[in-house]
């Protein structure tokens, strides 16, 4: 098994928990676009781990099961006729996993799991020394309800800077899962699988596509990317909040109001839809700090609240706001706008904030508001026409200024690199050398959030989120693409 561990630093090992708490190595790989497997039941069907690992065809791989844990148990692994790890067997649908026997019971397993198979300082563990990527919860045991949050919880407080633990779920067809619907409530699952497979009607493909659809959406979001509506550009000093989205539709006539629908369908796939504020307009440049609040309360009430249907987009509670602030001189009072928006955060509804900054550092116009550290992400426009974002200039320049940015950004915030998907633009990168150059590097920082795209329509013919998708810097940190 060690073996098949070191044999490709393309791939990652996860250990998953299947059906009652069944656990399974994670193996990932850079040539794969979020496709996950379990491995570990049948030898002559799966082939050996190495061999999996090589076709290059899966993100994870979970290895099937650890199922003796708990309540005083010695942790026991199944792998079946692969390998003969000790008695006992891996969860599934197991009945040995049925219960822990407390909270304290599920953060004991939880330190137990870390010692034997993540913590990689452990010759005599189940499978050697190897350090494993992370942890699936595989439960499909019936009344096996308790304490898994404690226990997801516990193994996500072993998460550093230098090694993440990956935490994931296999879950029911029917939402709530009544076994693992509160692990998954704690946020901090890295991505759920949702078993459509299953002896369940609502999962039935002779039901339907739309049947099989109406159940993929329920309730399970994952972290995902962003989208940020372009633009609202006049706000402010007393005038009517007014939407410019181009030629998409006419928001002063009520013709925007049709894009509720597609907004709610990306939110239901777990897009997060921003609206954007600014752009190169001219008609923002200033602001009073009672101003400011006063927009930020007319911006809560037309597109956060979800309670107007006669706004611009209808009653659509769109999930935060960008401040793409570009206007010369328009320094005044966005760190007020900020606060008074972040105050209608709330356990139910968060409000993800976020902006589109200048590539030199300090942002003239936004550093104050950058610095209240209530924003989710900053982004920065590396793609304008600065000198310290030339990609003639090389990539020791461009990171340069990136690692200013990265160790200045306020605690928590996370930082996207900024591109505008033109690779004729004497600024702009090409996939290849930002994917070769650029991405491997910034993405180990440890506040880098992803990629912002700043024209989508342009990325047809470049197609950076292809070229980031098969990088493994992009996948090793569980990257976002932005969309503005």
């Amino acid at each position: 098994m060690a073996a098949a561990y070191s044999q490709s630093t393309k791939t990652r090992l996860l250990w998953a928990l299947s059906l009652l708490i069944a656990f399974s190595p994670l193996i990932r790989s850079s040539e794969a676009c979020g496709v996950s497997v379990y491995w570990g039941q049948n030898l002559a069907q799966e082939g050996s781990l190495r061999e999996l690992c090589e076709t290059g065809y899966y993100s994870y791989v979970n290895l099937a099961y650890l199922s003796t844990f708990g309540c005083g148990r010695k942790l026991a692994l199944n792998f079946t006729d692969h390998c003969d790890a000790a008695s006992g067997g891996f969860g599934g649908n197991d009945t040995r996993y049925n219960q822990l026997c407390s909270a304290q019971d599920a953060r004991n397993v939880a330190d137990d799991l870390y010692d034997a198979f993540l913590s990689g300082s452990n010759p005599d563990g189940p499978l050697g020394d190897v350090s494993l990527d992370g942890i699936d919860l595989d439960i499909e045991y019936p009344g096996s309800v308790n304490y898994w949050d404690y226990f997801v919880e516990a193994l996500a407080n072993y998460r550093t800077p230098e090694k993440n633990v990956y935490l994931s779920a296999r879950a029911s067809c029917s939402y709530p899962d009544r076994d693992i619907g509160k692990a998954i409530d704690t946020g901090l699952l890295n991505h759920v699988a949702v078993r459509f497979y299953e002896d369940n009607p609502q999962c039935y493909c002779s039901g339907g596509p739309e049947r099989t659809l109406e159940h993929g959406t329920g309730g399970v979001h994952h972290s995902g990317s962003y989208v940020n509506l372009a633009f609202l550009a006049t706000f402010g000093c007393g005038r009517k909040l007014r939407l410019n989205l181009t030629d998409h539709c006419d928001a002063d006539s009520g013709g925007c109001r049709s894009l509720s629908t597609e907004i709610q369908a990306c939110q239901n796939r777990g897009v997060k839809v921003l609206l954007s504020l600014g752009g190169n307009d001219t008609r923002y440049n200033q602001l009073s700090a009672q101003d400011a609040r006063n927009v930020a309360d007319d911006l809560y009430n037309t597109f956060l609240k979800g309670s107007n249907p006669d706004g611009p987009l209808g009653d659509v509670s769109l999930d935060g706001i960008d401040l793409d602030i570009e206007y010369p001189g328009s320094v005044n009072y966005w760190e007020y706008l900020v606060e008074a928006l972040a105050n209608y955060r709330t356990p139910e509804k968060n409000v993800y904030l976020s902006a589109s900054a200048s590539c030199s550092y300090p942002d003239k116009d936004l550093g104050k508001a950058i610095n209240t550290g209530l924003l989710n992400h900053v982004a920065v426009r590396f793609y304008e026409d600065n000198p310290q974002c030339y990609c003639s200039a090389g990539a020791e320049r461009i990171l340069q200024t990136w690692n200013g940015w990265s160790s200045s950004l306020p605690e928590g915030n996370q930082l996207f690199f900024g591109l505008l998907p033109n690779s004729n633009a004497g600024s702009q990168c090409t996939p290849e050398v930002f994917t070769t150059e650029i991405l491997p590097v910034i993405s180990s920082s440890p506040n880098y959030g992803g990629i912002m795209l700043r024209a989508l329509y342009k990325d047809i013919s470049t197609l950076y989120p292809a070229a980031a998708c098969s990088n493994e810097a992009f996948h090793r940190r569980q990257s976002l693409i932005s969309v503005l």
